[in-house]
This record gives structure tokens, C-alpha cells and sequence, in this order.
């Protein structure tokens, strides 16, 4: 391909060949730009090579679930509500549009930003999963009394309600999307781990609480085994400080892993959450059998990850347990 494109001498005619050629293909944008001379075209050659949204794997459908949970890190709607009309946009255009709106409005303007990510067509779903920091947005310390958070959660509450009549299974992975991205945040700005989350958020951040807690304080710990790690995890969550002094920062990367169910496995047949905003987990109704699930995937991503945790876990009684351990440590 490169040396048909290098063979066309026309400037006018090179640029157009590559643009229907990134057309069907964005992917091959991080060859071709090269070929451009500089100028716009050069310039949106080159921040299609800098959005891997827009050629990286699109997310599966929510649809063919057995178990709650979202399907994919990435979970979109089985329904849309309609694109907003007029915009002169196309589906990079309302990505970033999606993005400043709701970064600039808030909750408030999360209904038009979601018109705004429909016109983003393939990119749909990423363009929702962007919205999220936006319709955060600044969040108290994690020991602040209940009332500072109350408009946190009635921004959880709003986008229950938005989505309700459009997608009511959808509704529920994007309000529990959302409680993952806002326990990760919140847990990474303190200098310490502790539970006091689970004193002023609802029950659903619960298991997101658990995540992040289990990540923040095994990075910093040595348990020797599962069965101490499991008790000292435990009794971190009990901790309800009254004050800290956080240290807001950019959560650190979660490793996906956990992309998608397998169409040969039992994955869908799994109750899923998602997982620090990037990611899913398995979770468990029961608290202890939860916090260890979160334990696991914290040790899996761990540095260097602790793989003897979950070896340990592999005997374990708990059937859903088992088999996160074993997905953990398979290549």
C-alpha cells in the first residue's frame, strides 16, 4: 500500500487516495500520515493517529448476558435515545464535543452530550465511557460526612433516571460504572487505605469500595498468604478515619483483565462489575467472598503481581472464586 501511495506524484491526488483509505481503515493512519505534506490534512491525519479510539476493537453488545454485569469493559445500551440533529458534526466532531460539554456542564448536561456521542457512530460507546470524569467531576475527600457527598449520589441517581426509560438493563451498568470510577478516584487521592467510603456511599459502591481499597493497600503491603491477606484487607475496611488530607491525583491504570465474555466459556453466566473504571470483576452478594474477589484482582495487578495469592485461591471452596483465580493466572 505504502509504495501505490508513494507512486502518486499529484499532492492533490495522494491526500485524497489516503483519506478514503483511513476511511475504512483509521488504523493505518500511523503509516500514511507520514505521506502527507504539512498543512490540514497532515494535521487530521495526525490526530486520527492520536485517538486509538477510533481504530482499536469495538465493544460487544450487552445482549446475550445470562448473569448481571456489564459485557465488556467498554458497555454500551441495547437502545439509544435519538443523535441531536443540525450539528454539522461528524463522529470524531461529536466525540470531542460529548467531552467538553459535559466537562463544561456537569450532570446537567449530560442528556445533550449522550445525543452528542450517538453521532459518533462505531465510537458510540467510548465516547460514553469519556463522559464520565466530565459528569464526576470534583469529589469531596473520602472522609467527608455524608452530606458532601449527597450530590454525588444524586448524580449517581440522575443517570439512573436517564437511562431508565431507554435501556433499563443499561441503566444499571452505567450507574455502576460510574460508582467504580468515582471509588477509584477518590481511594487513590488518600494517603492511606481505609473503608470510610463505605459509611457515606450507597450499598451498589460498596463492592467498588472494596476494589479500590484492595488495590491501594496490597500495592503497598507484603501479606505472606491468602488467609492473612484476607484478614489484614479486612480489617483495613473496618478503618473509618475522621480526616485525612488526600492528595488528588489521576488514578493510576488498571490492566484489563477482563475484556469480554468468552463465547465458549461460562463467562456470561458470571455476575460481573465493573472494575476502577476500566476493567470487570466478578462480585459476590456476600461481603466476604466480594472483598476477596477483590483481593484477587488486586494481586494480579500488583508489581510484581502476587501469583501465590492466587494460586491459594484456586482450592478455594467457592466456585466463582475458583474461577477468577484461574482466569487470573492464565496467560
Amino acid at each position: 500500500m505504502l509504495n501505490r501511495i508513494e507512486a502518486i506524484a499529484d499532492p492533490i491526488e495522494r491526500i485524497a487516495t489516503i483519506e478514503q483509505i483511513l476511511r475504512d481503515d483509521p488504523a493505518q493512519a500511523l503509516v500514511l500520515c507520514p505521506q502527507i505534506p504539512a498543512g490540514a490534512a497532515r494535521l487530521r491525519c495526525d490526530e486520527i493517529a492520536k485517538r486509538p479510539h477510533l481504530w482499536t476493537e469495538r465493544p460487544r453488545s450487552e445482549q446475550g448476558r445470562t448473569a448481571p454485569g456489564p459485557a465488556s469493559a467498554r458497555p454500551q445500551p441495547a437502545r439509544w435515545p435519538p443523535a441531536l440533529e443540525s450539528t454539522g458534526c461528524v463522529e470524531e466532531c461529536a466525540f470531542r464535543a460529548a467531552e467538553d460539554h459535559v466537562r463544561e456542564q456537569g450532570g446537567e448536561g449530560y442528556s445533550v452530550a449522550v445525543g452528542l456521542c450517538v453521532l459518533a457512530g462505531d465510537f458510540r460507546a467510548d465516547c460514553l465511557a469519556h463522559l464520565y470524569p466530565g459528569l464526576i467531576g470534583e469529589l469531596p475527600a473520602a472522609t467527608a460526612p455524608a452530606e458532601a457527598w449527597a450530590p454525588i449520589t444524586a448524580t449517581a441517581e440522575g443517570l439512573g433516571a436517564f437511562w431508565e426509560p431507554i435501556d433499563a438493563a443499561f441503566a444499571v451498568v452505567a450507574v455502576d460504572r460510574f460508582w467504580s470510577e468515582v471509588t477509584a478516584r477518590a481511594t487513590d487521592a488518600e494517603p492511606w487505605a481505609h473503608g470510610a467510603l463505605l459509611r457515606v456511599l450507597p450499598a451498589a459502591a460498596a463492592p467498588h469500595v472494596r476494589a479500590a481499597v484492595a488495590l491501594q493497600w496490597l500495592s503497598r503491603q507484603d501479606p505472606p498468604d491468602l488467609p492473612t491477606a484476607q484478614a489484614r484487607l479486612a480489617a483495613v475496611l473496618e478503618r473509618r478515619p475522621a480526616t485525612t488530607v488526600p492528595r488528588p491525583r489521576r488514578p493510576r491504570p488498571a490492566s484489563d483483565l477482563w475484556p469480554s465474555d468468552s463465547n465458549e466459556g461460562e463467562d456470561g453466566a458470571i455476575s460481573a462489575v465493573a472494575y476502577l473504571g476500566q476493567s470487570r470483576r466478578a462480585v459476590s452478594e456476600d461481603p466476604g467472598t466480594d472483598q476477596l474477589l477483590a483481593l484477587l484482582e488486586a494481586a494480579a495487578r500488583v508489581q510484581p503481581p502476587r501469583r501465590d495469592l492466587l494460586q491459594a485461591a484456586t482450592l478455594h471452596s467457592d466456585a466463582v472464586v475458583r474461577w477468577t483465580a484461574h482466569r487470573l493466572l492464565a496467560p
